[in-house]
């Protein structure tokens, strides 16, 4: 298919009437539907979106059929032949529908579980992007907004969920029974929803009188209180928060066991993986729980933005996706404050988009998209991460109160309707009064970011490429962004942002301090190159932590990202580590300890691995004896999450007292005493990385019967740090079993790639089950794209990269085109940061041996 049929202009649907008869046993759907439309001009066919369906008739009007229906797969269209022209004007549509319940996690789909041993179907939607087409003849486009009326035919033992607050049920004969639901708000195909099966569900009603659902298969509502109340409290935080009501009487929110993405914002019915809804408190480390909250806040934000004003086209996919991703960080923050959100939103998902912006294979924030198997290519960090992190930095930059009410302006304006990115920086400019426009449309239009250099009193900048060869290639051809810049000063005290372009001289004021740190709180997106001098002046700042946390961990991430550029050098990089050994936050020393990582991760010499790996002993050894192996009362969360990160960096550098330790809290949990969750995974890496065939079969066995989804996949994660060939094939072929759902199998190849060992087999695996995953996963889903991702974490060397290219050159697909580029460049620039300073690093830790 070379491009998407764009039908909009010419059909522009008022209201779907959806009469859908499920079977659950045949696998199998029919439908009577009702198209209420205008015709924009006199036409003889009908073209509409479907794929994969089975158009059986067509009535115009009620008395015109259609002559010959023909479906073409290429363009996912069909077209209703008649023998008279269809004047312009209103018209009503009347088709009669088959289908098949689908495996492919998109479309009108199924998922599996089993309980006592028995099979148990779902059946659900999952319609993003243009999948809505695959389960009804529609106008699959986002500005093709109408009211959807839905009753479902079922089993009269089985739950129907749709859009709508149910508005009557009746019986249908033979067992079965028909659920019909209120009409939905206008609203685009692809968040329409409807999922058939046994649920149970817990409920509650927000202050403002929503009644909100959470459900799951049966057996799970234990698991769904901290959700439900999470939502309760987000929906009415965002009601006051955006000054218009959630538009609905009902949200219901649903845990269904095989789900592709991580959740969808269905209007209203709102569908999510388990291990992003479901939480048992005994169980579920507090990850998982910041987890399921984050995804909860994220998808409810898009009960506004994004469902009640829609992009017009996907090309602004990231209007919705980068400014929900940034709104649940300030919702976490504003419910949640023990857990310092913010400070979190800097090392994860600013620091993720970062990582992957600094590619040349990246792609601008807004991208034209015409190929509808390559939009899940742009649910990616772009829009998602990196579209939050300059909402952050232009938040920052208007002040709370005029974002605030821009947004407000933006949702009245548009309520109901289709916009594009420049519709919300119209509306942002009204209230600020500032040149949002000029400033923000740098940002989205074009690809990467910015290093600012500060030197002899000057700020200039340049594009910043995390290979050298990237941007020995482009040098000189990089217009510059509009950067909000200001520094921290000694007194604590942050000074006000001025935009830079071009370049920009520091006042007096500033160099007069000692030290100054760029970039307050890393609210701003472009990296610093810190110069060795600027580096010995903050040294005392950072070592006493007279910075903020946000701060520290910016020098220390800045360092280690210039050091890959090869604009600094790596043994200045190891010196800071050494200097922060002793750090005691937790997102500070995810930059300490994830930078020294992606040192050790370019080298293939197996000697100096081991000299590495002495160092990361050292290194984590004061944070090991701080925390120790068990919670403190009254700790922080932030210790909380520290404990796990550094127990597990003890039993990677082969700790021996932690490895122990490890190895017998793993005896104990065999034999049935209670596991700390935010401790199991070290206590599985310690069983599985000096582990063999007992303790693979004795996790293989607690992976099988485990029903805590959380768990379950913390156990198959363990089963990828084996280290013997034979474990970790199993572990692959684990993966493709019916003991792992489809939707899982990125953790497995995530493990198999990050494990030393298991890297070169998992390649060999990926190859050779490549048809069965194109099979699987090359219909769409936000999945495919992953492959050659995972597959660029593994390596270092030019010869992989070469490898990685000619393979995914052979096997192309429009889903992993840009991935592809993307693992080649980040496998090369690891190969040519190692050329280029190896010995540095030899003469780094031959020095740090002498001296400890």
């Amino acid at each position: 298919m070379a491009s998407v049929s764009r039908l909009y202009e010419q059909i522009k649907p008022e209201r779907y009437a959806l009469d859908i008869d499920v079977d659950l046993e045949g696998l199998h759907f029919a439908i009577k539907e009702q198209l209420d439309f205008e015709l924009a001009a006199p036409e003889r066919d009908l073209v509409l979106h479907a794929s994969k369906l089975d158009v059986k008739e067509a009535l115009l009007d009620g008395t015109l059929k259609a002559i010959k229906i023909v479906m073409d797969d290429e363009t996912q269209t069909v077209t209703c032949e008649f023998d008279q022209e269809i004047p312009a004007g209103q018209h009503s549509l009347a088709l009669v529908i088959e289908g098949d319940i689908s495996d492919t996690l998109h479309g009108f789909y199924r998922s599996n579980y089993t309980v006592d041993g028995r099979t148990e179907v779902i059946a659900t939607t999952q319609f993003e992007a243009v999948h809505a087409r695959e389960a009804f003849v529609c106008v699959d486009e986002p500005m093709a907004k109408a009211v959807f009326e839905v009753s479902l035919t079922i089993p009269d033992d089985r739950t129907a969920i749709s859009n709508g607050d149910v508005t009557s049920e009746e019986p249908a004969g033979a067992g079965r029974k028909r659920v019909s639901f209120a009409a939905s708000p206008r609203m685009s195909t692809y968040l329409l929803a409807y999922v058939v099966g046994r649920f149970e569900h817990l409920e509650a009603t927000t202050p403002e009188g929503v009644v909100v659902r959470v459900h799951a298969t049966p057996g799970k509502t234990s698991q769904l209180g901290f959700a439900l109340e999470t939502a309760v409290r987000t929906l009415s935080f965002y009601t006051k928060y955006f000054g218009i009501p959630y538009p609905l009487p009902e949200l219901d929110m649903i845990a269904i066991p095989d789900f592709g993405a991580g959740a969808m914002e269905n209007w209203g019915a709102v569908t999510y993986r388990e291990t992003d809804l479901l939480l048992d408190p005994a169980k579920t480390s507090l990850a998982n729980k910041q987890r399921v909250a984050t995804v909860v806040m994220h998808e409810l934000a898009h009960q506004w933005f994004g469902n009640l004003v829609t992009l017009a086209w996907w090309d602004d996919l990231w209007l919705n996706e980068g400014f929900a991703s940034w709104i649940e960080v300030f919702a976490m923050d504003e419910l949640f404050p023990e857990w310092q959100a913010w400070d979190d939103f800097v090392s994860t998902t600013t620091e993720y988009a970062m990582g992957l912006d600094g590619l040349a294979n990246t792609h601008p924030i807004q991208v034209h998209i015409d190929d509808p198997r390559s939009l899940d290519e742009i649910f990616d960090a772009i829009s998602y991460a990196k579209g939050a992190a300059i909402i952050n930095m232009l938040h920052q930059y208007l002040g709370a109160k005029a974002f605030r009410e821009g947004l407000h302006v933006y949702l009245e304006r548009h309520r109901y309707g289709n916009t594009v990115t420049g519709d919300l920086w119209k509306a942002l400019e009204e209230v600020s009064g500032k040149p949002v426009a000029t400033v923000m449309s740098a940002w989205t239009a074009r690809p990467g970011y910015p290093v600012v250099r500060v030197a002899g009193g000057s700020v200039t900048q340049e594009r910043f490429y995390s290979s050298p060869r990237e941007a020995a290639k482009a040098q000189g051809h990089e217009p510059a962004w509009p950067v909000p810049f200001g520094v921290v000063l000694p007194d604590g005290t942050a000074t006000e942002q001025t935009l830079v372009i071009d370049d920009l001289k520091l006042p007096q004021q500033v160099l007069a301090h000692d030290w100054f740190k760029p970039n307050p709180g890393q609210t701003a997106f472009f990296r610093t190159l810190y110069t060795e001098s600027m580096l010995d002046t903050l040294e005392g700042p950072l070592h006493r932590r007279k910075l903020s946390a946000r701060d520290r961990y910016g020098v220390a991430s800045d360092v280690f990202a210039t050091t890959e550029a090869g604009l600094t050098n790596t043994t200045q990089a190891l010196r800071l580590v050494e200097l922060l050994r002793e750090e005691p936050d937790y997102v500070v020393w995810t930059a300490v300890s994830g930078g020294f990582g992606a040192v050790l991760a370019i080298v293939e010499d197996e000697d100096l691995r081991t000299e590495l790996e002495e160092f990361g002993r050292w290194l984590s050894a004061p944070n090991v004896k701080r925390l120790g192996w068990d919670a403190k009362e009254g700790e922080s969360a932030f210790d909380q999450l520290m404990r796990p990160l550094v127990l597990h960096q003890a039993v990677r550098f082969d700790d021996e007292a932690v490895t122990e330790e490890g190895k017998k809290r793993f005896e104990q949990y065999l034999e049935g005493a209670a596991i700390d969750p935010d401790i199991r995974s070290a206590i599985l890496y310690a069983a599985a990385r000096h582990g063999g065939e007992r303790e693979f079969e004795a996790v293989l066995a607690r992976y099988r019967a485990e029903e805590t989804p959380q768990v379950k996949l913390s156990l198959l994660g363990a089963l990828g740090r084996f280290r013997k060939p034979e474990l970790i094939k199993r572990f692959l072929e684990l993966g493709i079993s019916p003991d792992v759902r489809p939707q899982d199998i990125f953790s497995v190849l995530a493990h198999g790639f990050r494990n030393h060992e298991a890297r070169d087999i998992t390649w060999a695996f990926v190859k050779e089950h490549w048809p069965l995953f194109l099979e699987r996963y090359g219909g769409g889903g936000h999945m495919l794209e992953r492959f050659p991702t995972y597959a660029g974490m593994g390596f270092a060397t030019h010869e992989m990269a070469a490898e990685i290219k000619a393979f995914f050159a052979k096997h192309t697909h429009p889903g992993i085109k840009r991935p592809a580029a993307q693992a080649v460049e980040s496998v090369e620039l690891k190969a040519d940061w190692y050329d280029r300073d190896k010995a540095e690093i030899m003469t780094f830790i031959k020095e740090w041996s002498a001296k400890k």
